[in-house]
């Protein structure tokens, strides 16, 4: 005797057996299609047996009914099999959700209760949510890389069981369904379905969510690299001034930055790179103050950083470095003085020493020829390097020879090595 991989093959061919047991026919028609029902999916198998143009009606009729009580008793079975796996699953011990508050106090509509791996488990509603939003929209660098929804206390990836039974709890709850996930179940749950047809959303909502998945030192970060990009003249930073305040009055400006950089398509760029200079106008316009530390008359303030030779994060004569860490750095050891003969950056000789300095502003390399310091991103300032020219012409800006005018060119430069450098701005003192 065959014997079937599924219990519905199994289901369909005993009801087949009990509903006609009395005709020396029939049961032999619906045997035929055991092995399809067990290698194929059972709706196909139902789909094509009742459109077809070979069995009669009466044999159709007979099918259908065969058909929807194997899957009454099949369903029976399963309601069953899930209540006795409940019954006897073990109980994970989590009182709280994710927030660390207590489930108890959450309605029963608002929990969710699990069996995964042989274990139940009670989630908040909107916990798990994130979690399967978080997976679904997972990326590097914007470009989409998600990963099936995995349980947060095993790290096991879910069952389609167990995403099914979610989905359709939140149907019945009639809560709002995130489009992601929309997507997702209509993917039939394959990975590479769901980024074959959802490229787009799963990119703009990677960008739109992108600020919840970082920490507040990247972000800050970004905004900062982000301000100095845009080399607005009347902008101060002070060093010192409130980080939330910076990420709370920016943010907008920096995700329009990221959806004008990562949308994929152009016009989706395009439009938001307007929206990002309208946002960036009202926000010079409403901040006037922004960036500034004021003091009132008499009052004495000792801030952490004071004693950097410059205060402005966005100050212009510090380097276009690509790291936070190397701009405060240059910051504590101050203004730079441009060397005419070479085609890079150094310190005030009369900086400090690098004893004083902690391991994290340890993130320059240094030429152990001249031992002269040279930025990461080997930036050249934009005075002594044309953008056409090749690089090695840029490393060469002093020929064997000068000619007489060349001469007294860098003779006026070296004695006025001021114009190259700005004074720090001071903190203004009101009333």
């Amino acid at each position: 005797m065959f014997v079937y991989k599924k219990p519905f093959t199994h289901i369909f061919l005993h009801v087949s057996d009990f509903l006609y047991m009395t005709d020396t026919y029939t049961p032999y028609v619906f045997h035929f299609q055991a092995y399809n029902l067990d290698t194929k999916s059972k709706f196909n198998v139902f789909h094509n047996f009742l459109y077809n143009n070979i069995n009669s009606k009466e044999d159709k009729e007979r099918f259908k009914i065969i058909f929807l009580k194997s899957q009454q008793i099949y369903y029976m079975l399963l309601k069953f099999y899930n209540k006795y796996c409940y019954k006897k699953s073990v109980k994970y011990d989590n009182n709280l959700d994710l927030s660390m508050e207590p489930l108890y106090k959450l309605n029963p509509n608002q929990k969710f209760k699990m069996l995964h791996e042989n274990t139940s488990y009670n989630f908040k509603i909107n916990d798990l949510v994130k979690i399967i939003k978080c997976d679904l929209l997972n990326h590097d660098r914007f470009f989409p890389d998600p990963k099936f929804p995995k349980n947060p206390f095993n790290n096991i990836p879910l069952t389609p069981t167990n995403f099914y039974n979610f989905y359709f709890f939140l149907l019945e709850n009639k809560y709002h369904i995130p489009e992601i996930i929309n997507a997702f179940y209509r993917s039939d749950l394959n990975i590479q379905k769901f980024i074959r047809e959802n490229e787009i959303l799963i990119r703009s909502e990677s960008i739109k969510n992108y600020h919840k998945h970082i920490t507040s030192e990247e972000l800050f970060e970004e905004i900062i690299l982000l301000l100095r990009s845009f080399k607005i003249k009347n902008l101060y930073l002070h060093i010192d001034f409130p980080r939330n305040t910076v990420v709370s009055k920016t943010l907008s400006v920096v995700k329009k930055y990221w959806h004008s950089e990562f949308e994929f398509t152009e016009r989706s760029r395009r439009y938001y790179r307007s929206q990002m200079f309208i946002e960036l106008d009202n926000f010079l316009k409403n901040n006037k103050n922004f960036g500034r530390i004021y003091y009132k008359r008499g009052e004495k303030k000792e801030l952490p950083h004071q004693d950097y030779k410059i205060h402005n994060l966005l100050a212009a004569e510090i380097p276009d470095y690509q790291s936070l860490k190397n701009i405060i750095r240059h910051m504590k050891r101050g203004i730079p003085v441009v060397n005419p003969s070479q085609n890079y950056i150094t310190l005030d000789p009369e900086g400090e020493d690098d004893s004083e300095l902690t391991p994290d502003e340890f993130d320059i390399e240094y030429d152990t020829d001249t031992d002269i310091e040279i930025p990461l991103d080997n930036s050249i300032p934009n005075n002594y390097a044309d953008e056409g020219e090749d690089e090695e012409n840029n490393n060469d800006t002093v020929p064997d020879v000068l000619t007489r005018e060349e001469e007294e060119l860098f003779d006026n430069l070296a004695n006025n090595g001021d114009e190259f450098a700005s004074n720090d701005e001071e903190i203004e003192e009101v009333d």
